[in-house]
């Protein structure tokens, strides 16, 4: 009897206690949704496709300063955010549409970038294994891709690109 309480207790806390990377968040409440995209030779070779919630993204942001990003692996990783400082105040009052963050990480493990405007959302993420992208298909489009920097092209519309390949 004692042995079925003891297996009981640490499966309930192995359950409980098991780290996500997004323990709030499920996928059905996030403003990512993963699609398929053609493949062209516009895109990476290897790459997923989501359908982003623009407005929904903006207001998470606004909100509390906090984004869900997808990984390489299809995962949503939540991430606290800090104004990157690249425009002056007076330029950030003059367009207001334009935002440029810092992905802030307390394990200095991860670092990123991401920078919306009216074309869209830009994001590039440095982990201990890779370097990835998310951006749109199209400007102003709902369609985003996902990929490693291994598949990036030089010719790509990413603002990230120049800074990661030679």
């Amino acid at each position: 009897m004692k042995y079925i309480i003891l297996v009981v207790l640490v499966g309930s806390l192995a359950c409980c206690c098991k780290p996500t990377t997004n323990q709030n968040t499920t996928q059905s409440e996030s403003y990512w949704q993963q699609i398929d995209i053609k493949k062209s030779e516009s895109l990476p070779n290897e790459f997923t496709g989501y359908r982003l919630d623009f407005n929904k993204l903006k207001s998470q942001i606004n909100k509390n300063q906090t984004v869900l990003i997808p990984t390489l692996d299809g995962e949503l990783m939540s991430y606290k955010l800090a104004d990157s400082g690249t425009m002056s105040p007076e330029l950030a009052a003059k367009y207001p549409e334009i935002k440029s963050y810092k992905i802030v990480k307390a394990d200095n493990i991860i670092s990123g970038r991401i920078d919306i405007n009216p074309s869209g959302f830009y994001v590039m993420i440095v982990d201990q294994n890779s370097t990835y992208f998310i951006n749109p298909v199209e400007k102003k489009g709902s369609a985003y891709i996902c990929y490693d920097k291994l598949y990036a092209l030089k010719n790509s519309n990413n603002p990230f690109i120049d800074q990661v390949i030679k």
